[in-house]
């Protein structure tokens, strides 16, 4: 008779322990940001639908598979990711912008941030990434850059003069 409240406890405790992982995958789930988790051996445990909408690729997938077998990380990354890896498990932390290759071969640049996760021994047991979707940001940029560029240049080598006068009657520039 005194197994039944023994028993009547480890179900709530269990129904708790579920409530709590439910709760924490929705959460990883509506991120915005990519969220990429890794076991020690570098295979896929987790796979956000952040991370998921961007690469074409389906949790089911990749499950299981080591990163470097997923197609993920474009051919030119992978030696610099392999070698942050390296250092997440020495120093339990790291960052690095690199491609990843969608499923349809688009290349989308992901700054990364990750942080080890260490087991009752203190060994790495888990990678977790966190990744933002810096395509865009780093194309207009570098759209901005060009088109300064292009402007100076037009303005320093044209023949005639070019000026700026403030409305105090000061030149701003004079080519």
């Amino acid at each position: 008779m005194r197994l039944s409240p023994l028993l009547a406890a480890q179900a709530q405790a269990e129904a708790v322990i579920q409530q709590e992982r439910d709760f924490t995958a929705s959460v990883i789930d509506t991120a915005g940001a990519l969220v990429l988790v890794l076991d020690a051996q570098h295979r896929i445990r987790s796979f956000n639908q952040a991370a998921q909408r961007l690469t074409g690729f389906a949790l089911a997938e990749i499950q299981g598979k080591t990163i470097w077998k997923t197609g993920l990380f474009c051919n030119e990354d992978l030696e610099k990711t392999q070698a942050m890896m390296d250092q997440v498990a020495t120093h339990m932390h790291g960052n690095l912008q690199t491609y990843w290759c969608t499923k349809q071969g688009a290349r989308r640049l992901i700054d990364w941030t990750l942080s080890g996760i260490v087991d009752a021994t203190g060994s790495l047991a888990f990678v977790v990434g966190t990744g933002t979707d810096i395509t865009e940001r780093t194309l207009a940029e570098k759209a901005l850059r060009d088109s300064e560029e292009r402007y100076r240049d037009l303005f320093e080598n044209a023949s005639d003069l070019i000026q700026s006068v403030g409305a105090d009657g000061r030149f701003i520039y004079v080519n």
